[in-house]
C-alpha cells in the first residue's frame, strides 16, 4: 500500500494560520493567562470549589481540542466539541450562582452509574458486572433516587426519574446569565445541529457537481473552523473571568485585561464584545 496515514494536515494548518494570523500571533498572551488561572493547586477546597474549578479546566481541554481540529481544517468536528465546551461553561456558571445545588450535581453521578450498569446487564448479561459492583451501585442509587423524581402525570400523581441532575435544562440555565444567553446560537444550537443525526448535518456535507448530480464534500470546512475558534475564544475569556471572580484570584500582570482588550483586535467584526 503506497498511501501513508498522516496525522496533521500541513496545508490546512497553513490556511487556518493565514486566515487567523492575529489569533495565533497573540495566543501566547492567552496561554499565559490560562496558566495563571488553572495551573495551581486548590487549597482547602470544598465540593463546590472543586466542581467549579474542574469544569473550567475541562473547558480549557475542549478549547485546545478545538484548536487542534481547526488546524486540520475539521471545522464541523471543532463545532461538535464547542457544544460540549458551552454546556460545561453553563453548568460551571450555574453552580457558581447556585452553590446549594452542587450536591445534586455531584450525587446524580450515582444515578448515571446505575443507569449505565443496567444497560450493561441488559445487553451483556447478568454476569457482566460483579456482585460487589451491583450491590454498591444499587445502594448508592437507592440512597439518592428520591431527590431526582419529577412529576410524570400531575393528574394521576405519578412520578418518574429525571433524565438529568437539575429540573432546568441547559438552555434554561444559560438564559439566567446574560453572556451565556448571548452565545446560545453559535455555542449550542448550531454545534448541536452538526453533532446530532439531523438533515442539516447531511446537507452541509453535500455539493452539486458541475456536470450534474451531487457528491459528498470531504474537504475542509473553513467557515466552521473560523466560527468555532472565534466562539470558543470568547467563551474561554468569560470562563476565565468567572474563575477569577469566584476564587478571588490575583492578576498582578493584568493578564486578563490584556487578553480581553486583544479579542476585538483579533476578531474586529465581532459583536458583542468581550467581558467588560
Amino acid at each position: 500500500m503506497d498511501e501513508k496515514i498522516i496525522f496533521g494536515d500541513q496545508n490546512q494548518w497553513s490556511e487556518t494560520l493565514r486566515r487567523n494570523r492575529r489569533f495565533f500571533d497573540l495566543f501566547p498572551h492567552l496561554m499565559e493567562l490560562l496558566c495563571l488561572t488553572f495551573l495551581r493547586q486548590l487549597k482547602e477546597a470544598g465540593p463546590a470549589d472543586r466542581a467549579i474549578f474542574v469544569l473550567g479546566r475541562c473547558c480549557v481541554e475542549d478549547f485546545f481540542e478545538i484548536i487542534l481540529l481547526a488546524g486540520n481544517g475539521s471545522g464541523i468536528a471543532a463545532a461538535k466539541i464547542l457544544r460540549g465546551l458551552y454546556e460545561r461553561a453553563v453548568t460551571m456558571v450555574y453552580l457558581i450562582d447556585h452553590p446549594k445545588e452542587v450536591q445534586s450535581f455531584l450525587e446524580y453521578n450515582h444515578i448515571a452509574e446505575y443507569k449505565l450498569m443496567q444497560a450493561i446487564l441488559q445487553n451483556n448479561g447478568e454476569n457482566a458486572v460483579s456482585k460487589e459492583v451491583k450491590e454498591a451501585r444499587e445502594s448508592r442509587f437507592n440512597a439518592v433516587k428520591e431527590n431526582y423524581m419529577i412529576d410524570d402525570c400531575k393528574k394521576c400523581g405519578t412520578k418518574r426519574m429525571n433524565h438529568t441532575w437539575s429540573k432546568l435544562d441547559i438552555v434554561s440555565m444559560a438564559k439566567k446569565t446574560p453572556w451565556l444567553r448571548t452565545y446560545l446560537v453559535p455555542g449550542y444550537y448550531i454545534p448541536m445541529s452538526y453533532a446530532h443525526s439531523t438533515v442539516h448535518s447531511m446537507l452541509v456535507r453535500l455539493e452539486e457537481n458541475p456536470v450534474g448530480g451531487i457528491s459528498f464534500n470531504a474537504g475542509a470546512q473553513p467557515k466552521q473552523v473560523d466560527d468555532s475558534l472565534k466562539t470558543a475564544h470568547i467563551l474561554i475569556l468569560h470562563i476565565i473571568r468567572e474563575q477569577h471572580k469566584h476564587f478571588k484570584l490575583d492578576d498582578p500582570g493584568m493578564l486578563r485585561q490584556r487578553a480581553e482588550r486583544e479579542y476585538p483586535e483579533i476578531w474586529p467584526a465581532t459583536d458583542p464584545k468581550p467581558p467588560a
